[in-house]
Order: C-alpha cells, then sequence, then structure tokens
C-alpha cells in the first residue's frame, strides 16, 4: 500500500513563506493572482424572458467594476453564447434605447461588440487583467444539459461567438465545433459546473482543448463526474473556481488562483495552460505543492528513485488552516495537521519509495473539515 511506503521528513512549518529557499524551488519568481474565470452579464433577452426576476443582471463595466472593488487581480466574462445578441434582446434594446456607446461614439444594440469593447478598454496589465470568454450552452441555460464549456482567449476580439441556437447565430452546432474554434483563437476550454445534478457535462466528447474543470465550491472533488472520478480515467485536469456570477456575485466565492510571474493577460492564460492554477473556496490562500521539483500542473518520471513531495499553504486572512492532505489516485494517502499557532501556516513534506504511478494532489480544510484549497495534479509515470 502506498501509506506504508510514505516517509514522514516534517510535518509542519512556522510563519515563513511556504515555498521553502533553495534553487530546487519551481515556484520561485511567481506570484499567486486571484481570479474569477466565470462570470455573466446582464443580456437583454433576461429583460424579455423576465423582466420582474432577470436570469443576470449588470453591464460588463459594473460587473468589472465589482470585481475590481473586491480586490481580484483577472476576471473573465463568460456569457451564454445561446443568449448573446438574440433578437429578442437587440429588438428590445433598440425599443428601449437600452444601447451602447462605443470608444468611437458610435452607438450599437449589439452585446458581443460591447463587451468586447469594454474588455479591451478595460484591461490595464500590472493592475488588473480582464479576459474575453464565452459559455458554450448547449440544451437550455436553466439546465445545463448536456453540459456547458468556457472558451478563454488571449485576444480582444473574436471573429463570432460560435452559437449552435438559430435564434441568433447557429453557427457552431456541436460542441466539437466550439472546441475547434477554440483551437482556432488559440484559447483555452474548460468544463462548467462539470458534476452539479441540474445539468453534469457530458465527458464523452471531450478532447484536449479542455484542460480544467470547476469544482464548485468543492461539491466535484468526488462523486459523479467529479474530479478524482475524471482524473481516475486518465484525464489531464487541472483544478479551477468561479462564481458563476449572474448577480453581481463576481469574486464573492470559488476562486482561481493562478502562479506567474507578472500579471497580464498572456502571463495569466500561460499559467492556466500549464495548470499553474489552482481552486480556493474563499479566502484567497497561497498553496504549492511539488514532486522532485516539478510543480503542479506538470508530468514527472520516476525512474525508481522514488518521490519528494512537498506542499505548503498560508494565508493573511481570517479562515483557519486545519489541516493538509495528498491524495494519490483518489485516496488520501497522508495528512498532516496545521501546527502554526495562528492556523495561518502549515506544510507538508514526505517521502515516496514505492507504488508511485498515478495522479496527486493536494487538499486544505478547515477545522469543519470543509475545503479551503485544491491544487491542480501532478502526474507520476514510472519509466519505461
Amino acid at each position: 500500500m502506498l501509506a506504508s511506503a510514505i516517509v514522514i521528513l516534517a510535518a509542519a512549518s512556522g510563519p515563513g513563506s511556504p515555498r521553502g529557499a533553495g534553487s530546487s524551488d519551481p515556484y520561485r519568481g511567481l506570484l499567486p493572482w486571484t481570479g474569477d474565470i466565470h462570470v455573466h452579464t446582464g443580456l437583454a433577452l433576461y429583460q424579455v424572458l423576465d423582466p420582474n426576476e432577470p436570469h443576470s443582471i449588470g453591464t460588463v463595466d459594473e460587473i468589472l467594476d465589482a470585481a475590481e472593488s473586491r480586490g481580484l487581480d483577472f476576471v473573465a466574462i463568460t456569457d451564454h453564447t445561446n443568449n448573446l445578441d438574440d433578437p429578442r434582446g437587440v429588438s428590445w434594446r433598440e425599443g428601449h434605447g437600452v444601447v451602447f456607446t462605443l470608444p468611437d461614439g458610435t452607438k450599437t444594440a449589439s452585446e458581443w461588440e460591447y463587451s468586447q469593447s469594454a474588455i479591451a478598454r478595460r484591461n490595464r496589465p500590472g493592475r488588473f487583467v480582464t479576459i474575453l470568454g464565452l459559455e458554450y450552452t448547449r440544451g437550455t441555460t436553466e439546465t445545463a444539459s448536456p453540459g456547458h464549456q468556457l472558451g478563454l482567449f488571449p485576444k480582444d476580439t473574436l471573429p463570432r461567438y460560435c452559437s449552435n441556437f438559430s435564434t441568433n447565430v447557429g453557427d457552431c452546432p456541436t460542441i466539437r465545433d466550439f472546441y475547434g474554434f477554440v483551437r482556432e483563437q488559440n484559447g483555452i476550454a474548460v468544463m462548467a459546473h462539470p458534476c452539479v445534478s441540474w445539468g453534469a457535462s457530458d465527458w464523452s466528447e471531450m478532447d484536449d482543448t479542455v484542460n480544467s474543470m470547476e469544482l464548485v465550491a468543492a461539491k466535484c472533488e468526488f462523486g459523479k463526474d467529479g474530479y478524482n472520478e475524471v482524473l481516475g480515467r486518465g484525464l489531464q485536469i487541472g483544478a479551477r473556481g468561479s462564481s458563476d456570477s449572474h448577480h453581481f456575485e463576481v469574486g464573492n466565492n470559488d476562486k482561481t488562483i493562478c502562479f506567474a510571474p507578472k500579471l497580464t493577460r498572456e502571463a495569466i492564460l500561460k499559467a492556466m495552460r500549464a495548470n499553474l492554477c489552482y481552486w480556493v473556496n474563499q479566502y484567497p490562500v497561497t498553496l504549492t505543492f511539488s514532486i522532485n521539483g516539478a510543480p503542479m500542473g506538470a508530468e514527472v518520471i520516476d525512474g525508481g528513485e522514488g518521490l519528494v513531495v512537498t506542499a505548503g499553504a498560508e494565508t493573511a486572512w481570517q479562515t483557519e488552516l486545519d489541516h493538509i492532505e495528498l491524495i494519490h489516485d483518489g485516496k488520501v494517502a497522508l495528512r498532516v495537521d496545521c501546527e502554526d499557532n495562528e492556523y495561518a501556516h502549515c506544510a507538508l513534506k514526505t517521502t515516496i519509495l514505492s507504488d508511485t504511478s498515478g495522479y496527486y494532489y493536494v487538499a486544505l480544510s478547515n477545522e469543519s473539515g470543509a475545503r479551503v484549497a485544491i491544487s491542480s495534479p501532478i502526474w507520476v509515470r514510472p519509466r519505461r
């Protein structure tokens, strides 16, 4: 058994940085940036369908104002592709005079034109990064059946928004079309709320454009279509958090933290591609995890010498860190209590001598047992 092959070298750390010292630290020179990768705005269609209780509210600028005021470093606007620029919504905007003013002074009833314009205008590298995104929506917005997927893109503009609904565009009838579009635009795809009962994701058409999934308040860590089930199928999927905000919840819960050398859209998306990102529930926590000097998101070859696993966490926020667990192939391989007096720091360091193959990640919990942070995995392969 794996547990019998683990030797605990250190169990807890003092108030020093969990990144450790030494030139082998894979997080050296990187900073943790906090963001929300799944955020909606108030499309006009929602006013048409239910003006008293619209599905989403707020303009792109208003949502970005809220995100920035809550201290987020980056945010992605990901409106539903089946609802963007719906003809009924466009007609409503024109009829009610609720149109947008673009930077050149022209007026438009197109939500897509305005969204791209706002993303470009509000992106301020080094201060606040905005990302243009989409949520590809099959079935209905309310049920999600058979699942939703996010596309996150490196540019300010896209040639289209790739919807399967004939009422607006109808140019991406299948998820394969959407994945192809994401690849063409050099984007990244994320499985949105994949394990929720009201509309679980369909993984059968998954391709390597998707490299991560939302953990939904850690509910998607275990269970049907959850993190461990998907990883157990051999898919290389990282951990992400998002508010899926519809009514200004942006940044309130379920955030993504990415390690990058600087705060730019390019650097954040590069970290996402490498799965140098992880999920946090509410408060920012700096969580590091490495195996044989390789960071989360990496693939490690065990040549027979075993594995050195290190992990650390710290937070300046009012949340107690109670224990940290090392998960190997869906099972707890090691649990270490956080012994710092302020419960703001904890660390784990172990050596695994045998039975090393599989996926590993670390999960941090508070005193009640609720997850505080979950890392993206590291995959260990045997030398052939």
